[in-house]
């Protein structure tokens, strides 16, 4: 975007590097200062793990699309599950990126020397860089090709489910993945928003119990099998657990009843990191060249 020129809009892919690199970088820096322990972090990043995860528009639209589209419609949600945030994407891109490095250099280079390049080269000229270049500085500091990397998680939609986790073994850490402690979200498949009066659904699982059977985004839940509905929203629905449930819900003013059936599906999962009890010597040896830090 250098030189700015505020006559007209600039519009740019790369917003997963401006915005999501420095969401890496801002709990991260933490992190290795000393600033954050182990639970601070893992919280911060247990978190872009989870927004990543329940939003379902990672397989319809990429990164740097939507890094694009921020230009066009900010940051109002749209269509529900037809794009991503740039902050949450672009975070964890810059995490296995970070890593990637690590491994391909044997920890002689990372993420760091990226940025320092991206400052020095560009920055502290004052010029601009584009898609191009950063790939570019990536592969020159790696001394490897990124073009499947691009391709797969910038330009495209694939699951980074299995480049996270190889990512967090080469630092002694491990991905877990258990069902949400909420019965409504792991059987039934959504997720509300309580106000003190009114559950209102928040969120639906595409495919899951609740969206086949017509409960819709901004539904108000005001009772379970003829239970009203306050705060309670997952009390009510781990109480009825055993049995059908029937969902009393204002939609566009007007009551509806949805019948719902749980089977042995889940759907909402919770997705955290926990250091590896039997990590090897060469994990704790990574773990420390990445965090800056010993792994107890």
């Amino acid at each position: 975007m250098m030189p700015y020129d505020y006559s007209k809009e600039n519009y740019s892919r790369l917003g997963f590097v401006a915005e999501g690199v420095t969401t890496y970088y801002g709990d991260f820096l933490l992190y290795r200062s000393g600033v954050f322990s182990d639970a601070d972090y893992f919280k911060t990043f247990n978190e872009q793990l989870q927004k990543h995860f329940d939003n379902f528009g990672r397989f319809n639209l990429s990164v740097a699309d939507s890094s694009f589209d921020t230009w066009l419609d900010g940051y109002n949600p749209g269509v529900p599950n037809r794009k991503v945030s740039i902050y949450t994407e672009g975070c964890l891109i810059a995490f296995m990126t970070d890593i990637c490095i690590r491994k391909q250099t044997a920890n002689a280079h990372s993420l760091d020397d990226v940025m320092r390049a991206l400052f020095t080269e560009f920055g502290k000229k004052k010029i601009g860089y584009s898609e191009n270049d950063y790939q570019a500085l990536i592969e020159r500091i790696s001394g490897n090709s990124w073009k499947d990397f691009f391709a797969a998680f910038v330009y495209g939609t694939e699951s980074f489910e299995n480049t996270i986790r190889e990512c967090l073994d080469y630092v002694g850490l491990e991905l877990e993945i258990q069902p949400s402690k909420k019965y409504h979200e792991a059987k039934l498949g959504f997720k509300v928003v309580e106000d003190g009066i009114l559950s209102r659904v928040s969120a639906l699982y595409p495919g899951s119990l609740a969206d086949k059977a017509g409960v819709s985004l901004n539904d108000k839940i005001v009772a379970i099998n003829g239970i009203e509905v306050f705060d309670n929203m997952d009390t009510w629905a781990n109480f009825y657990s055993q049995q059908q449930i029937k969902l009393t819900v204002i939609e566009n003013k007007k009551f509806k009843e949805i019948i719902l059936n749980p089977k042995k599906e889940i759907f909402y999962q919770k997705y955290s990191i926990k250091r590896k009890n039997d990590s090897s010597e060469e994990q704790r040896k990574n773990f420390t060249a990445w965090a800056g830090r010993n792994h107890v």
